[in-house]
């Protein structure tokens, strides 16, 4: 089975966990004979875990032979890696030249990128015992953004606070283009604030001058110390996703801290980035190891000046991190604490406490429900 067909793939920008979504695949029968009883497949990239990070999964079988040989939660993992589920779709009889518009079914599964390698073109024989299969190469990428769930920016107090040179400086993006006024050009003023059109009419050279602003700048840290990307990890980062597309008011800017490879910090809001780059962000977030959430808590306090709130994300509650939330309380910056672990604990230190919120991975729904 050799059918000539020209097969053009519509993806969406981006898809995201729990939500079916369909998009469309178009036919073209380019031979000069008719075809019919064929079937379209996707063909996905398939990776695999590393053999370290497999064992230390958490084992979700429910009978010991399974949870021992493990076979279960490979082919779960598997499937996540993957990361989306299309089904097949068949291909009407198409004459010579004809073309057809398919619609596939795409149900994304896991947060991360789902690499389409191409197509598979089948014809079952007529008792379906047997397929004749032909794979035609189309390779693209598709990006998976975490689960999201509804959830208010709470009201967690704090103040606005003064940005020196307005939001290019405090966004660190490079220069704004509001600004408060001309002026001559002064030894220390940095090269990329001359305005050259004033410099060429007047023949000396002019600067911009920011506009130094007062507004409210919020912390949303993700702690990624955690041993494997289990189910709890995976909350937390849906977590995460939730609040960056919350609405945080005209006049913040978000400020989503985690450690990956390296210390990340990627802003949204005001026109310095938007929420689909952080949510992309976040597809690819992977877990770090636990010496982590050190580097992680002293880039939080270095900035704790410029914040008015911060919402903490933690995969487990130890002193470390009752100690930073303990620390941006103390500056009278508005904290609210959630940690995501897979059983709530009978009693914790008072002096621990700090208001932490316990969320399990199957309740993250009705716990960003409570104000």
């Amino acid at each position: 089975m050799r059918p000539a067909l020209e097969l053009v793939r519509r993806l969406p920008r981006f898809v995201t966990v729990g939500t079916p979504v369909r998009y469309s695949v178009s036919v073209r029968n380019t031979s000069g004979r008719p075809v019919a009883g064929l079937a379209l497949e996707e063909r996905l990239r398939q990776t695999y875990p590393a053999a370290a990070e497999f064992a230390r999964r958490r084992p979700r079988a429910t009978n010991w032979f399974d949870r021992a040989v493990g076979y279960p939660d490979w082919i779960d993992w598997l499937r996540r890696l993957r990361a989306v589920e299309v089904a097949p779709a068949p291909i009407p009889p198409l004459a010579p030249g004809q073309a057809a518009e398919l619609a596939l079914e795409l149900k994304p599964v896991h947060r991360g990128t789902a690499v389409f390698e191409g197509f598979g073109v089948s014809r079952s024989e007529p008792l379906g015992l047997w397929r004749a299969l032909r794979d035609l190469d189309d390779e693209q990428a598709l990006v998976v953004l975490p689960r999201i769930y509804p959830v208010e920016w709470p009201a967690l107090g704090g103040s606005r606070h003064h940005q020196p040179g307005g939001i290019s400086l405090a966004s660190r993006v490079g220069d704004s283009e509001e600004f408060r006024a001309l002026r001559d050009y002064r030894v220390g003023d940095p090269l990329r604030a001359i305005h050259w059109r004033s410099w060429a009419r007047t023949g000396h050279p002019v600067v911009k001058e920011h506009q130094e602003e007062y507004f409210a700048r919020h912390a949303l840290v993700l702690d990624t110390a955690a041993a494997s990307a289990d189910e709890p990890f995976e909350a937390a980062v849906s977590i995460a996703a939730s609040f960056t597309v919350a609405e945080r008011g005209a006049d913040a800017l978000l400020d989503l801290l985690f450690v990956g490879a390296a210390l990340h910090c990627v802003t949204v809001g005001r026109g310095v980035g938007t929420t689909d780059a952080a949510l992309r962000v976040l597809a690819g977030v992977r877990p770090a190891p636990p010496e982590s959430f050190a580097r992680l808590a002293e880039a939080v306090t270095a900035q704790a000046g410029a914040i008015a709130s911060a919402i903490l994300v933690l995969q487990r509650w130890d002193e470390a991190r009752a100690r930073l939330a303990a620390a941006l309380a103390a500056l009278d910056i508005g904290v609210r604490v959630y940690v995501v672990a897979e059983r709530v604990p009978e009693a914790v230190d008072p002096a621990l406490a700090h208001g932490a919120r316990w969320v399990l991975p199957e309740t993250v729904r009705e716990a960003l429900a409570c104000p």
